[in-house]
């Protein structure tokens, strides 16, 4: 299948100070080389389509966002954008930014459907000038999809098959203050899910387009097609080919053809409990798309053992007193979920006797099971019955999984009753295989994590809370914590407790993951307390470009050994890791430790205690502060 590749003409903007208008209303004039002026699309000419302003944009200068656009002359080249402060010379322009940023912009993950042409905004551009004189660059290329057949599209996703991302959030690099062209990536996103409201009818011909990060693509990318009586038509191509922004990259089809799987389309509550019926009876692989969000009652049992690919289309499920899933299998994507599961008892319980797990998507990962791009809000309430327990935001327990884009918001409570084990993570309680891996990718956890009661031991993170899955494929990448983790004074643990801003205890490698929340630590303890910024105990191969910016404060009597570390508290060996490289490291938190009485302490800016038989630290730095009371 083969591009048409055209040009996308840039965007010449002529920028003068209006000397009529009020001092609280400065205006500046953009000048556009089309007679219409809209940001979106015009009549394809020859091998060009315009670019034109639209009535609502705005633009960022040197920070300062403008006014909305609340009309366009006819037959106009100027728009004109009002400002309540002027900006100064020399200007920096961007279409598309972030409001409050002058450096920032974004491809977005979620775009809408506009027949025959990109909605506005989606397009960015820029333009760096010391004159008031100067010429907007595109910052994104267009993919274009002209489509003809007997069917009503209800909605489109385009991804990439090796995770290169085609939208997110970038940064415009600065030399001497202006634009130079070059961006830097803040956060990517390998899925663009386009929604169709309503459904579009294809018989007379529909063109659809998208807005793409600029970029190769090893793999390729793919679009699924999903039409209204379930069918699903995939494309895939671009394999190894360069897109260049500024450029429309034209995608013929001659009709649409389901030739994949056929895929259950929901929009209610109904046709989402008859689907998870389906699943349970286990005939066959379902696949399955919402169209809408959707709210659900008491009557709500999980998914049994879902193994398809379950596209939540951007929308959420709200409601949840279970999880979404009991074990998911297969895949779970672009997805919003919002519950509030309360675990008091026996009949709530999910596990195989002795060990117990809870999740807001899942209660358990397995078999190549993938999340990917969902969202958790809510909270978990566990109080324990049994010997362990494993509780996630996303996942409570998970031998072997990717778990991708994901961002949690539900706070989570656990509640000991003097078992054995507590495991807790923002996104991941526990992971434990001597043979399969788990990746936990670029995943964002703003949830609270407390651990009240009596147990044994614990391992808590704002991640993950205890990962031993196969050392050489397992990792932490990208991971971010804003959350708080309290255990109060009130709280008795007898046993071993690691806490970290990303990982209580990890047997996989962490790598450019940062704690940006808090450690509050007051019970009292009979056994090993450590204590870090990413990581409480870590018996990996390496740590690297890591940062703890984390509020740590440790108020407690221990008779066992107390090891703190900005990064983490220690680092052990086992008879497979016997060397563990720290790197790149950053410690800007602040350590504050009025621990009574205890066994010996360490507390240090990068590790507390390394244990190995070798290990190196390099390219660490420390700007925090630790004080012993």
């Amino acid at each position: 299948m083969r591009f048409k590749h055209t040009l996308l003409p840039i965007l010449s903007l002529a920028l003068a100070c209006s000397k009529e208008t009020a001092p609280q209303d400065y205006i500046l004039e953009a000048g556009m080389p089309d007679t219409e002026t809209r940001t979106v699309l015009g009549p394809r000419s020859g091998s060009t389509y315009p670019v034109l302003w639209s009535v609502g944009d705005r633009i960022i200068v040197n920070g300062l966002e403008s006014k909305p656009l609340n009309a366009v002359g006819a037959g106009s080249k100027i728009a004109a954008f009002r400002f309540d402060t002027a900006p100064a010379a020399p200007y920096n322009v961007l279409y598309g930014g972030i409001s409050g940023q002058d450096d920032e912009f974004e491809i977005p993950a979620r775009q809408e459907y506009y027949q025959g042409n990109l909605r506005s905004g989606y397009a960015p551009m820029y333009a760096s000038s010391a004159q008031n004189a100067f010429t907007m660059s595109h910052l994104s290329c267009i993919l274009s999809l002209q489509l003809k057949g007997s069917a009503t599209i209800r909605g489109l996703s385009l991804y990439t098959l090796d995770g290169t991302p085609l939208a997110g959030r970038f940064r415009l690099e600065k030399e001497e203050g202006q634009f130079t062209g070059k961006t830097a990536m803040i956060s990517g996103n390998s899925h663009i899910d386009v929604t169709v409201n309503g459904g579009v009818d294809i018989s007379e011909g529909k063109t659809f387009y998208f807005s793409v990060c600029p970029g190769t693509f090893p793999k390729g990318i793919c679009l699924d097609i999903y039409a209204e009586d379930g069918g699903r038509m995939r494309l895939c191509t671009l394999a190894g080919e360069t897109l260049s922004a500024g450029h429309v990259y034209e995608l013929p089809a001659d009709g649409f053809v389901s030739n994949v799987e056929p895929v259950t389309l929901i929009s209610t509550y109904a046709e989402l409990k008859a689907f998870a019926q389906k699943v349970a009876a286990q005939k066959e692989i379902l696949h399955a798309r919402l169209l809408a969000d959707i709210k659900v009652d008491d009557s709500w049992m999980p998914l049994e053992g879902f193994s398809g690919d379950f596209d939540g289309g951007g929308y959420t499920i709200s409601g949840l007193k279970k999880a979404f899933a009991n074990e998911l299998l297969g895949c779970v994507r672009n997805l919003t979920l919002e519950a509030d599961l309360n675990i008091s008892g026996e009949a709530d319980i999910v596990g195989d006797g002795s060990v117990f797990w809870a999740g807001i998507l899942a209660n358990r990962m397995y078999g190549n099971a993938i999340a990917r791009n969902c969202m958790t809000r809510g909270s978990i309430r566990y109080t324990q019955w049994g010997k362990q327990i494993r509780v996630g935001g996303i996942v409570g327990y998970a031998p072997h999984a990717l778990i991708e884009d994901c961002v949690n918001e539900a706070d989570i409570t656990v509640i000991g009753d003097g078992s054995d084990m507590v495991h807790a993570g923002g996104i991941i309680g526990r992971s434990y295989s001597s043979a399969y891996f788990v990746q936990v990718i670029n995943c964002v956890n703003k949830g609270d994590i407390t651990m009240e009661g009596t147990a044994k031991s614990a391992s808590l993170g704002g991640i993950g809370g205890h990962f031993t899955p196969i050392h050489t494929t397992s990792v932490f990448s990208g991971d971010i914590n804003y959350g708080k983790i309290t255990v109060p004074g009130t709280t008795v643990l007898n046993g071993a407790v690691n806490i970290g801003g990303i990982v209580g205890y990890s047997l996989a490698s962490i790598a450019g993951c940062t704690d940006e929340g808090s450690i509050h630590f007051s019970a009292p303890t009979e056994s090993l307390l450590n204590i870090g910024g990413v990581a409480g105990n870590i018996c990996a191969s390496s740590i690297k470009e890591c940062t703890g910016n984390t509020t740590m404060f440790v108020d407690s009597e221990s008779t066992g050994d107390v090891r703190c570390g900005g990064i983490a508290g220690v680092a052990t060996g086992d008879a497979t890791i016997k060397d563990i490289a720290v790197d790149g490291c950053l410690y800007g938190g602040a350590m504050t430790l009025r621990i009574g009485t205890h066994g010996e302490l360490i507390a240090k800016p990068i590790v507390g205690l390394y244990s190995t038989e070798t290990h190196t630290e390099m390219n660490c730095i420390s700007t925090g502060t630790i004080t012993e009371e």
